[in-house]
């Protein structure tokens, strides 16, 4: 999850329980599958990240530069073409 889309999740949750007359006494969060991609990693940090397995299992094609980058993999993923180009 982005940091920028865990704050959007918080402030929306907030306003969703601010909404209700009645009391909210559970809030279900689904796990559907997940991927995982890392941005920005120091050589020392991805060698052991490397020593330690997680990098072998998210795989190189999500082990991306710079957070730009993993913002452009995710939005085409999502299927919007050339995300970062100005309309």
């Amino acid at each position: 999850m982005l940091s920028a889309n865990a704050d959007h999740f918080a402030i929306s949750l907030r306003e969703a329980i601010a909404e209700r007359a009645d009391p909210i006494h559970w809030i279900v969060i689904t796990a559907e599958p997940i991927t995982v991609a890392v941005a920005e990693l120091t050589g020392h940090v991805k060698d052991r990240l490397h020593l330690y397995g997680p990098l072998d299992r998210i795989g190189e094609n999500l082990i991306l530069p710079t957070v730009g980058s993993a913002m452009r993999v995710y939005y085409l993923h999502l299927g919007f073409p050339n995300p970062t180009r100005s309309q």
